[in-house]
């Protein structure tokens, strides 16, 4: 058996709320806009389609009957309940509307990326951005979880299918850090043998520095063997750069490999050295990339894919 629908519309239900609150057909015709025979016909369609009289009338007042409450109870509850409803999905919709939700892998996010987001924010007010740092692997599982809409990262550590676009934004060297204190040589180097009495700080497995810098810890670990074949390597693992850069600063007997970027600004504290290995050539880089999915492409993320990659675009103009 087909189910019926009723034909009872919402502003059925506000005509008569407004009627009983009224108590009278021509001042409920006049609030609602409508005329007094109007209002009327309204309540005959609901008594018509309820199969009930919902008020009793006499020459100069009307009566709700115990139909009436009941429907009157439930009419004021559904509009009350539409209006909440309305009104939580027009918030809904603004909040989706104005906010861009990035993930941001932490070098980017404390170092290189500030000086952007202070002027995108500026230029471009009814986007909020919400940024949550991370390291590159956990932006990326963010992205393909669809718990942000962009990545930004030093790393790409797992293969993408052809729905995610890799936009590269800046590339970045890879340094050697060590205190300001540490003993170099007139060209800025340091030996194996003094790293082999020293201790290495890694970042957390899932950093882009950390992925990046492979080849570069290998090389240094074959020339620390080299003139220390006995040498025990010593290691401890720290989960931001902000906390690497903290502990070599501190610490005559610890160096690590991060980005030029956190580095300089360091260094130009006068708090650590970017430095060489003697016999190691380093052309370690990463590129810093912006990462999104083609199908879901909307005005925010285009609009703020435009606007980095012309800031960065300016930024490299300004470098050379």
């Amino acid at each position: 058996m087909m189910m019926e629908f009723s034909k009872v519309r919402l502003l059925d239900l506000q005509v008569f709320v407004t009627l009983i609150k009224e108590k009278n057909f021509s001042k409920a015709g006049k609030k609602l806009d409508m005329t007094q025979s109007s209002v009327t016909q309204v309540l005959q369609k609901l008594e018509d389609e309820l199969g009930s009289k919902l008020i009793t009338r006499s020459s100069k007042f009307f009566t709700l009957t115990s139909s009436g409450k009941m429907f009157l109870d439930a009419a004021t509850d559904i509009l009350n309940r539409y209006t909440a409803c309305k009104q939580d999905i027009e918030k809904n919709y603004r909040d989706e509307h104005e906010k861009l939700k990035l993930a941001v892998s932490t070098t980017p996010g404390e170092f290189i990326l500030p000086p952007f987001f202070s002027e995108f924010s500026s230029n471009v007010p009814n986007i909020r951005l919400i940024i949550e740092m991370c390291d590159s692997k956990k932006a990326i599982d963010m992205l393909l979880e669809k718990d942000c809409q962009i990545a930004i990262v030093g790393s790409i550590m797992e293969s993408l299918d052809a729905d995610y676009e890799i936009v590269p934004l800046i590339r970045e060297r890879l340094v050697m850090i060590v205190s300001k204190n540490v003993e170099t040589t007139p060209a800025g180097k340091i030996s194996p043998d003094q790293l082999a009495i020293m201790t290495r700080i890694d970042r957390e497995i899932g950093s882009g520095t950390q992925n990046e810098a492979g080849k570069y810890l290998d090389d240094i670990t074959r020339a620390i063997r080299d003139c220390v074949p006995d040498c025990v390597p010593r290691t401890m693992q720290l989960q931001s750069v902000q906390a690497i850069l903290s502990a070599v600063a501190a610490s005559d007997n610890m160096y690590a490999i991060v980005g030029f970027y956190p580095a300089k600004k360091y260094m130009d504290m006068g708090q650590v050295k970017i430095v060489d290995v003697e016999g190691i050539q380093n052309t370690t880089s990463r590129v810093i990339s912006l990462v999104h999915n083609k199908r879901e492409m909307t005005d925010n993320i285009a609009i703020f894919r435009e606007s980095i990659e012309k800031f960065f675009e300016m930024q490299s103009i300004f470098e050379k």
